[in-house]
């Protein structure tokens, strides 16, 4: 519930076999690690996010993550703003 989030799912890959994803902000970038390795940066080298926030929501039948994200991009000279909120059921959880 605070900045800067971080996110770490515990699931599995195609295969079944274990997998944690974990997401996270480094140099000002969204980025994601799978099984503690770098896999790659999820926002472009432009955007600078500046806010990230990841709730753990409970109900009596499921669980979710609400995110909530502020992204700085500039292009061609213009800075722009944005805030963005989404949220995602878990898996098995409902």
């Amino acid at each position: 519930g605070s900045h800067p989030g971080k996110l770490i799912l515990n699931t599995t890959d195609e295969n079944n076999l274990p997998l944690v994803l974990d997401f996270f902000i480094g140099d000002s970038s969204l980025k994601l690690n799978k099984n503690s390795l770098l896999f790659g940066t999820l926002t472009r080298d432009n955007v600078i996010v500046s806010n990230l926030i990841f709730r753990h929501i409970t109900s009596s039948t499921s669980e979710a993550v609400k995110i909530e994200m502020q992204l700085i991009g500039t292009e061609k000279g213009v800075t722009k703003t944005e805030n963005f909120y989404g949220s995602a059921v878990l898996r098995g959880s409902y």
